[in-house]
């Protein structure tokens, strides 16, 4: 399993082959996915993203909004769980035991930018 971008011709991108992470970083595939983005496309690549979300969102086609619409809230809900599990104090100790506590303030960084950028 994976996290994949479509492009506008219709071939998908892989992010993030999730086959890669542990059990408990699974629950955070949205921290790897942004870092993977992040670290691993070209500034180009990155543009092209941008121009192609702007692109979606400007469009008159209801349908094609909707979609978009639908998968963003579907995105918005994954991070805001995936950032409450990271609250809980089970999943704290789990990356502490698993020797990756310095994780949680990466993450929990991460989660403080997604919650700039939403609002």
């Amino acid at each position: 399993m994976s996290i994949l971008l479509t492009e506008s011709s219709g071939n998908e991108i892989e992010v993030l082959f999730l086959g890669n992470l542990g059990e408990v970083e699974k629950g955070q595939k949205w921290c790897y996915a942004f870092e993977a983005f992040s670290k691993e496309f070209t500034e180009e690549q990155k543009q092209y993203w941008d121009s192609y979300c702007k692109e979606l969102t400007e469009k008159r086609d209801m349908e094609v909004l909707k979609t978009y619409q639908k998968l963003s809230d579907d995105f918005i809900n994954e991070i805001n769980a995936c950032d409450k599990n990271l609250k809980k104090l089970e999943t704290k100790k789990k990356f502490i035991d698993l020797d990756m506590g310095e994780l949680l303030d990466k993450f929990a960084g991460y989660y403080a930018y997604w919650d700039l950028i939403k609002k």
